[in-house]
């Protein structure tokens, strides 16, 4: 994929992580990833498209909403790694407030399609919601 195409990409998709403040946003990122995309975090490991917008989903239990703001990107030697620098502002219930600070590597596949996300933050100092299992997601529909 040309150098081009793949900036585009990235701004798109770091438009589409800008704009998920709330569950029902996630969903802005499914037309970017491919079929097979893997997702982890300090708190989970999925492979799927619909598994990663679960995962995504799952950021959101337990807050009324969420604001990313990415502050940083650079690209890895490979020419098909970006990583991205962030801030996330938590809304929790009560009207309180939580930030932390983190990265996210997205590996970009041959054919222009998200091939993984892994995100990494220090959950243990931030006391960030745990996600609701995601076979209980599934059958909560």
């Amino acid at each position: 994929m040309p150098a081009q195409e793949q900036e585009n990409l990235v701004d798109q998709v770091v438009l589409a992580l800008q704009a998920m403040t709330t569950a029902q946003t996630v969903h802005r990122l499914s037309a970017w990833v491919g079929r097979d995309v893997t997702f982890s975090d300090p708190r989970l490991f999925t492979r799927g498209a619909h598994e990663l917008t679960e995962a995504y989903k799952s950021l959101f239990d337990g807050i009324d909403g969420m604001i990313m703001r990415v502050t940083d990107r650079a690209w890895g030697q490979d020419n098909h790694t970006v990583y991205l620098r962030w801030d996330r502002l938590l809304k929790l219930p009560g009207g309180k407030t939580k930030s932390y600070t983190g990265m996210t590597e997205i590996m970009i596949s041959p054919d222009g399609k998200i091939a993984a996300i892994v995100d990494h933050w220090d959950g243990a100092d931030h006391d960030v919601p745990k996600p609701r299992s995601l076979l209980g997601r599934i059958f909560k529909r």
